[in-house]
């Protein structure tokens, strides 16, 4: 039993993508636990409405949406009434006892598997302590439901919000190269936040997809059309390209425009604390080499994508943890590759004899000949005691009362002034 869990914001949009499956016929609504009618009788809005409502007792709770997916293996036998009572069971496990919830069965992969949409507010307008959906409490709870359930013992857990999806391996034709594609883009255009044409192919390049325009004068280019084709992790083309219009999205240039707006908003809000965390790691043990700094980066969640521009390298930071691609250029020269270069020890253009640039921005090849490894006393010091301020710093206070804080601030005593006769 294999879960993968993650929060959003946006509640319509985590119950449409489970509505839009039913009406193709790839999903199942199963339950719609704790609801006040029966699953079959509530419609879309209905479903809707009945998590919102509950999510308006805590106002200042922002991402109150939890999502999660139950997947089982292909030798396990389960038939729709044990789908429901396992993930009811899986439900109070981590402290979702009483919390409404829908839950759906997908049917469009080869292994069954359920997707779950609750919200973490309480009926007291209270919030469900996220300790109790930690990593541990639930890989204990899939050991507890394997053996209640005789499942296939495959007990791990997958969050969606601290790695950046890895690229696919896959071959062309299979699965069918439009498929591929049009999985890709909808994950980046639903997922992540980018401001121009660079950022968006920066973030394809990970799923192994890349978006053309054609070159300077040529007709596609004269006619702002877009085609995309997959690529191998070297960059080279793997399958014949696709017009924009063939793919269900249809990621136009004219559609990407309207997500170039929305996601220069998303990118200031974001852009200092990315400058925050390059300088800390600049400032610590991992700035020895563009390498170690490049695997510091990736272990936060922030990789960097090297591109050729006008015959030097560009760089895309993709910030996971916001969901924010940013091009070099937003963030200043400090933070070019040859200004981030030049602030490491050990640097690779200042180097004596050093005519060309030849750095590989994996962290699986650092070579360990050109390492030096700090000393475990520094490395803790430095980095551990540094991020637990940086956490008090930027962390908002909880909020403990279901009450807003208009009425238990008008709820506080006043005391009354003495009268001297």
């Amino acid at each position: 039993m294999v879960v993968m869990i993650s929060s959003t914001r946006n509640l319509k949009r985590a119950v449409l993508y489970n509505e839009k499956k039913v009406a193709k016929g790839q999903a199942v609504l199963l339950e719609a636990g704790y609801f006040l009618e029966d699953s079959s009788r509530l419609s879309v809005d209905a479903r809707i409405l009945r998590l919102q409502r509950r999510m308006e007792l805590n106002y200042r709770s922002k991402a109150s949406v939890m999502l999660f997916s139950l997947n089982f293996a292909r030798t396990d036998q389960l038939s729709a009434q044990d789908m429901v009572q396992i993930t009811s069971e899986f439900l109070k496990k981590i402290g979702f006892e009483n919390q409404p919830y829908l839950l759906y069965e997908h049917l469009d992969t080869g292994h069954r598997h359920a997707h779950v949409v609750s919200t973490l507010i309480r009926a007291d307008g209270s919030r469900i302590n996220e300790g109790n959906i930690s990593i541990h409490n639930i890989k204990v709870a899939c050991r507890q439901l394997e053996e209640q359930f005789e499942l296939t013992k495959n007990s791990m857990i997958r969050t969606r919000s601290k790695r950046m999806p890895e690229p696919e391996k896959l071959l062309n034709g299979k699965p069918q190269t439009i498929t591929v594609i049009e999985s890709a883009v909808s994950q980046v255009l639903e997922k992540f936040y980018f401001s121009s044409f660079t950022e968006f192919n920066a973030l394809l390049s990970q799923f192994g997809v890349k978006a053309m325009t054609g070159r300077i004068g040529s007709r596609l280019r004269e006619h702002q059309g877009v085609i995309y084709g997959l690529i191998t992790a070297e960059g080279a083309k793997k399958s014949a390209p696709i017009k924009a219009s063939r793919l269900q999205p249809q990621p136009t240039l004219a559609r990407l425009q309207q997500f170039f707006t929305v996601g220069r908003q998303h990118q200031q809000k974001h852009l200092t604390h990315l400058k925050t965390a390059l300088d800390l790691r600049l400032l610590s043990e991992d700035s020895f080499s563009l390498r170690t700094l490049a695997g510091a980066l990736d272990r936060l969640g922030v990789k960097m994508h090297a591109r050729a521009q006008q015959g030097t390298i560009a760089l895309t930071y993709l910030d996971n943890r916001s969901r924010c691609a940013f091009d070099q250029s937003l963030l200043g020269e400090r933070y070019s590759l040859r200004q981030l270069d030049a602030r490491c020890e050990n640097s690779v253009f200042n180097a004596p004899g050093s005519k060309k640039l030849d750095v590989s921005l994996n962290q699986k090849e650092i070579s360990e000949k050109n390492v030096s490894v700090p000393s475990t006393a520094k490395v803790f010091h430095s980095d551990k005691f540094r991020d637990v301020l940086l956490h008090e710093l930027f962390s908002a206070l909880p909020d403990q009362s279901s009450a807003p804080w208009e009425l238990r601030r008008s709820a506080k005593k006043k005391k009354k002034r003495a009268i001297h006769l």
